[in-house]
């Protein structure tokens, strides 16, 4: 099974400024945590700087999936969503946490970002 790397639909509508080559999100769940360590560490500190984050690499499982926006060679994350579903009827998606890293805001890539998420929940 090969990981969901997808590019952002129409990202240019989404951003306002240059895009620094970021053009692929990146599903990690408990299948591609060790392909995506390293960029899920950078996710990591970079969700620290923030706020005191409290989700564990090893949370990863199960319902929990992390969409990681990194550039275009994959080695580095400038912005992730971590969600969970619902166990309920009404199948609602839980954002846990979502960051941007602070040289990289004030471009829409937070908004594209969450577009996509809400695309790929949609579809699912």
């Amino acid at each position: 099974k090969e990981p969901k790397d997808r590019p952002l639909p129409n990202m240019k509508s989404f951003i306002s400024g240059p895009m620094d080559d970021l053009v692929k999100v990146v599903m990690v769940d408990e299948f591609f945590k060790r392909k995506f360590k390293d960029l899920l560490f950078q996710a990591k500190e970079m969700g620290e700087r923030t706020f005191p984050s409290r989700w564990r690499i090893r949370d990863l499982e199960g319902d929990k999936k992390l969409a990681l926006l990194v550039d275009s060679k994959c080695t580095r994350a400038v912005a992730y969503c971590l969600r969970s579903k619902s166990r309920h009827e009404n199948r609602a998606v839980w954002i846990n946490e979502f960051t941007v890293s602070a040289m990289h805001r004030g471009k829409g890539l937070g908004l594209a970002l969450l577009r996509w998420v809400i695309d790929r929940c949609t579809e699912e």
